[in-house]
């Protein structure tokens, strides 16, 4: 658990294979989307929550 938490297991299932540049820096982009958008979600949320 502590290792997928830390991306471990992530980066070995990456490394198995070559990674083209045009498909990595997709998954760079995708990757910090999906992180921005998780975190203004969270803010939402508790926002919402904290009003009743």
């Amino acid at each position: 658990r502590i290792l997928s938490h830390d991306g471990v297991t992530e980066a070995v299932r990456r490394r198995r294979y070559y990674e083209k540049p045009c498909r990595r820096r997709q998954r760079v982009a995708y990757e910090a989307c999906r992180r921005v958008y998780s975190a203004e979600m969270a803010r939402k949320i508790s926002f919402l929550a904290r009003g009743s």
